[in-house]
């Protein structure tokens, strides 16, 4: 069956059917395309708020516990050791150090379970509509390095109360022998502060890769879409254009004493169609507008985190312990918020 016998079979279906049937791929095509474009714009706005606070805020934690593990403590006690500080001096600092990890550390824990940072359960749908294949996340790596900082956590603060007992005790140089061995267990704890940042980062990554899948997956039925009701909306519209043609010529014939009339109508049905393309241009823009400005408002978060990195350069030149590691480590944070952020214009 050819083209023109498809017309001809369709042009014998009632013209209130056919007029009800473009109503509704049109209507029906238009629902479909603004549900899909939110929830699309809904999935990139949840790639910001769940991966930079379930994952960005915690590294930031750790790196400070890493921070005050090294600078307020070790070093406060390589001061006693060197006799820079007294004991009773360091007292204040040590004790503040170790409030300092135990806050941190503890949000830390409970960022990973509070229900804040659960993924929302339209993203979970979306997820596993359009990425079955995806592997769960195994937990039982991250379990363990958190069981052993808990562990390093205890012993170095016992050490840290034994060294203080042996200098009340006046015995020095035990103490200062306890200090030295001090720096490998905190080196040590380091090492797997440092490993679960990589731990949260790889999550991170993994997940915003899965985000972007599903975001791409649903652009492609979007545009599907979109070329799915333009096309049927031509058709019909040529098939309804058709039996206005014909009623018209019919109406000629008949009643040409109408004419004068018919053309003022015609005249007014174009000046509507006029406004309603102007009508739906104006929709667009304002949509388009509307979406610009969600997507600006993201940049607020990646922008508080890369003002926070600048901060942190400021204060470690200021405490004297700006080096080459803490630069790449912060200039490569950096660039993945950055790289986010030019993902988001794109």
């Amino acid at each position: 069956m050819n083209f023109k016998n498809l017309l001809k079979l369709v042009d014998k279906i009632p013209f209130t059917y056919k007029t009800s049937f473009l109503l509704f791929i049109i209507t029906g095509g238009m629902i479909s395309i603004i549900l899909l474009s939110q929830v699309s714009i809904y999935t990139l706005k949840n790639d910001f708020d769940f991966l930079l606070e379930k994952r960005t805020k915690p590294i930031i934690k750790l790196e400070s516990i890493k921070d005050t593990f090294t600078i307020n403590l070790y070093d406060t006690l390589a001061d006693i050791r060197n006799k820079n500080l007294s004991v009773n001096q360091s007292r204040d600092v040590i004790l503040l150090a170790q409030q300092l990890i135990h806050k941190n550390w503890t949000s830390y824990k409970n960022t990973n379970i509070h229900s804040d940072y659960k993924a929302y359960f339209i993203t979970k749908i979306m997820k596993d509509l359009l990425l079955p294949q995806t592997m769960p996340e195994d937990k039982r790596l991250k379990t363990s390095i958190i069981r052993n900082i808990d562990k390093k956590i205890i012993l170095i603060n016992r050490k840290v109360n034994h060294i203080y007992i042996l200098f009340k005790e006046k015995k020095e140089k035990k103490a200062i022998q306890l200090i030295n061995k001090l720096y490998y267990d905190i080196n040590s704890i380091n090492i797997y502060i440092t490993n679960l940042t990589d731990y949260d980062l790889n999550l991170a990554i993994k997940e915003k890769l899965n985000t972007q899948k599903v975001f791409n997956t649903l652009s492609l039925i979007l545009n599907i879409s979109i070329l799915f009701v333009f096309l049927f909306s031509i058709l019909l519209t040529i098939i309804i254009t058709n039996n206005f043609k014909r009623t018209h010529h019919l109406l000629k014939l008949v009643q040409k004493r109408f004419l004068t009339y018919k053309q003022e109508l015609l005249k007014e049905i174009q000046k509507n169609k006029e406004k309603e393309a102007l009508l739906s241009q104006q929709s667009k823009m304002a949509a388009m507008g509307e979406m610009i400005a969600n997507i600006a408002h993201q940049w607020r978060h990646p922008l508080s985190s890369i003002m926070m990195i600048v901060q942190s350069f400021q204060t470690k030149m200021s405490l004297g312990k700006l080096n080459a590691e803490f630069v790449d480590r912060k200039v490569e944070d950096a660039m993945l918020l950055s790289n986010n952020m030019s993902n988001t214009l794109e």
